[in-house]
């Protein structure tokens, strides 16, 4: 059984998804609230798969078929939760600038 220590943390951000303190941001969370954990996993499981190489949100975002405003958000939750770590290397995105290329530590 879980104390309420434990009850509040699997009700915040990252174990839930996080939003501005805007209405449609809200919305947004709320929306995607329940395939934020899939999506997550998904990343993970790419991340890791890369091993050494490891993996830019844009890079997983397109291998995954969605949009980056779906995917970057899931990466802060995995860098939140330590299951990806920066590896000190960077790659071009789609814009041309440099991202961080992350790799896997842990899982979930």
């Amino acid at each position: 059984m879980m104390n309420l220590n434990q009850m509040k943390k699997i009700l915040q951000y990252p174990d839930r998804v996080g939003y501005k303190k805007r209405r449609t941001s809200k919305q947004a969370s709320l929306d995607m609230q329940e395939k934020a954990p899939t999506i997550r996993q998904r990343c993970l499981s790419i991340i890791k798969n890369k091993q050494k190489y490891g993996a830019t949100p844009d890079e997983v975002a397109q291998l995954l078929s969605l949009e980056i405003t779906t995917v970057r958000p899931r990466f802060s939750e995995l860098v939140k939760k330590g299951c990806i770590r920066d590896s000190r290397l960077t790659r071009k995105n789609r814009s041309g600038k440099q991202a961080i290329v992350w790799e896997f530590f842990r899982d979930e």
